[in-house]
């Protein structure tokens, strides 16, 4: 009996003991932490021998690695997801396609020339005159023809151009106007004089005008269309026959010609110019089946309409965001062209030209 409770004595005073020293390790703890937050001189000096962390059996046998390696595949970037990035493998659609390149040349500057029209009746029918009176320079390309409208027609009409060409180019006017029954008014017929910026035919000779009519008191919409009416101006004759010999020549079977002329840029947009002839008796239009900018797609188009007999100045143009997208360091080395020539009423007796490869720089 003694021997046990001299047992039971013992485990108690250790017991005491082990209750003691814990509490004596969390009261050095404690002044530990209090010393951490003031100095970290302080810290230093208190700062206790380091004990080894407790470490699970899976991460001491796991051997080193860095974190979070990616997989093996591509890495996703933009280019992954746009078709006609630089790192996209460009397969050449049209290996056999003809190589055009344009040649150097000179697009002469405007010169001053004095250009004047006299004065004389291009119409006089149903009760509407039409005078031509002179011709007016007007600020950059623009230019004016001066003209007297009479409209004794009985009615009040709003009159305004369908065509103009000047010299066999197609150019665009921007004349309408109405006039009141009974009425004589001096206007200018404004225009822009595009085929002299673009190729250098600064001199007005010959101008094809029509017209078309309406009254506006009635409940008839009937548009009544003058005839294509002619005149001259005083270089009528002596302006220089235009020599594309240098230009890039995508189509010419003597009665349709198309040529790549000049390439250039403006406020970052790409312009290629191109050149239409149409020496038939009927209106064509000339359109893309495809385009590809440096050997990429991207929905690309070209369209002109040509009047018989007429010749077109146009440009196939590329804006600064496409460019900078489908550009080679931002530049456009080759344009690659599928045209097609068609009548415009039927699109019948389709011409599909051979694709070329037109480079520039």
């Amino acid at each position: 009996m003694k021997k046990k409770v001299s047992v039971l004595l013992a485990g108690l005073l250790a017991m005491s003991m082990i209750v003691s020293s814990c509490s004596k390790s969390e009261e050095t703890t404690k002044k530990k932490k209090k010393t951490k937050k003031t100095t970290t001189t302080e810290e230093t000096e208190t700062e206790p021998e380091t004990e080894p962390s407790e470490v699970t059996a899976s991460e001491s046998s796991a051997p080193e690695t860095t974190p979070e390696t990616t997989p093996t595949e591509t890495t996703p970037t933009e280019s992954d997801d746009d078709p006609f990035s630089k790192e996209t493998t460009i397969v050449d659609k049209y290996p056999d396609a003809k190589v055009l390149e344009i040649g150097p040349h000179e697009i002469p500057e405007y010169a001053y020339h004095e250009v004047n029209i006299e004065e004389q009746e291009i119409y006089n029918e149903e009760g509407l005159q039409i005078v031509v009176t002179g011709y007016k320079l007007q600020q950059g390309i623009g230019r004016s023809v001066t003209m007297r409208i009479t409209n004794t027609t009985g009615h009040k009409i709003k009159l305004k151009d369908t065509l103009l060409v000047i010299d066999g180019f197609e150019e665009m006017g921007f004349f309408i106007k109405e006039f009141e029954d009974q009425t004589t008014e001096e206007v200018d017929f404004e225009y822009y004089y595009n085929v002299g910026q673009n190729i250098g035919h600064w001199d007005p000779g010959e101008f094809q005008v029509v017209f078309e009519y309406d009254y506006l008191d009635t409940d008839e919409k009937e548009e009544i269309k003058t005839p294509v009416l002619t005149f001259q101006s005083s270089v009528y004759g002596q302006t220089e026959v235009m020599d594309l010999s240098y230009g890039a020549e995508i189509y010419n079977d003597g009665t349709y010609r198309i040529v790549a002329y000049d390439f250039y840029e403006n406020r970052g947009d790409m312009y290629l110019m191109i050149y239409v002839e149409n020496n038939s008796g009927k209106d064509i239009t000339v359109d893309s089946d495809e385009i590809l900018v440096n050997g990429k797609e991207g929905k690309f188009s070209y369209l002109e309409m040509v009047g018989g007999g007429h010749k077109v100045v146009d440009s196939f143009r590329v804006i600064k965001e496409r460019r900078e997208e489908f550009g080679v360091d931002g530049q456009i080395h080759e344009i690659t062209m599928k045209l097609s020539i068609h009548n415009q009423n039927d699109y019948k007796d389709t011409i599909q030209v051979d694709p070329v490869k037109i480079r520039i720089g």
